[in-house]
């Protein structure tokens, strides 16, 4: 018998495996298709610039400088300069990283419906309430 913690994780490595299996498909691995959709959501907001995903997801400067070239020479992320301090580059995503972004949205999306299939509307609800109640307590870790 697994225990509770155990259990999520399987749940998660599982969805995760079956999202970045899917994400192949364009092209990506499966750390570029993370940054791109972390992209996307914080530059609604704010510029997003390599520190900001060194921190994010604990690279180091040289791996993530490794990716990011990788993403500027698939043509999905431009580094433009601030007109403030052409030493800081801000990241942004081309209109191909956009499509890539909203393929990956619906990839999710169609996981999750097959994932959750099998519970109802309520009991969805119900389940992300509860999780989300988890995570308040554990987000300090």
């Amino acid at each position: 018998m697994n225990t509770l913690g155990c259990t999520i994780n399987i749940i998660a490595n599982k969805l995760k495996r079956q999202i970045e299996k899917n994400n192949q498909a364009f092209g990506i691995s499966a750390i570029q298709g993370r940054i791109i959709q972390y992209i996307k959501r914080k530059s609604k907001n704010k510029d997003v610039f390599q520190k900001d995903l060194e921190n994010e997801f604990e690279l180091r400067g040289a791996s993530l400088s490794s990716t990011l070239q990788n993403l500027e020479y698939q043509g999905l992320i431009i580094r433009e300069p601030l007109s403030s301090d052409q030493r800081l580059k801000r990241i942004v995503l081309t209109t191909k990283a956009l499509e890539i972004s909203n393929n990956i949205d619906r990839n999710i999306i169609n996981v999750e419906h097959e994932v959750f299939k099998g519970l109802t509307p309520s009991e969805q609800k119900t389940l992300k309430d509860l999780l989300d109640k988890v995570y308040d307590g554990i987000k300090e870790f």
